[in-house]
């Protein structure tokens, strides 16, 4: 017996796959800094610094904690699952996900907080997932048509 398109979970092609990749490899650095952030404000434990938030309007590490677990990490990890169960809005969250981490890197870099070692990977990996969200959503509107 053949499982429709809503019953399956999986992921059929190329693109989908190449997203969900980066979408993780984006998420869990995301949830472990973040929630490391959360448990030890401080950023020691992590080999950061408070000096380092020195020109932003934050004393710790706590709320970019809370930022950087929820609206990275866990965002992601929804996009992912939208892939997985074949929900119409993938390449949308997708998408949506590549413009906040580019967004986060930015805010960092306004505030004068350089890490080009991290920062830098990371700016690439917000720039695919915009341009997989983007094909996604293409790819999806043309299968729609050709219905």
């Amino acid at each position: 017996m053949k499982k429709n398109k809503r019953e399956r979970i999986g992921i059929d092609n190329r693109l989908e796959l190449l997203a969900a990749f980066f979408l993780l490899i984006v998420a869990i650095p995301a949830l472990i800094y973040g929630w490391n952030f959360m448990k030890d404000p401080t950023g020691e434990g992590l080999g950061f610094n408070t000096e380092l938030l020195a020109s932003t309007p934050f004393d710790d590490f706590f709320i970019p904690g809370v930022v950087l677990f929820i609206a990275i990490g866990v965002l992601n990890m929804v996009a992912i699952s939208s892939i997985l169960f074949y929900l119409k809005n993938a390449g949308w969250h997708t998408l949506f996900q590549g413009l906040m981490l580019i967004g986060w890197l930015s805010v960092q870099i306004l505030y004068g907080i350089r890490a080009e070692n991290i920062q830098s990977p990371f700016y690439v990996f917000g720039a695919m997932l915009v341009v997989t969200g983007i094909l996604m959503n293409v790819k999806g509107r043309r299968f729609r048509n050709n219905r």
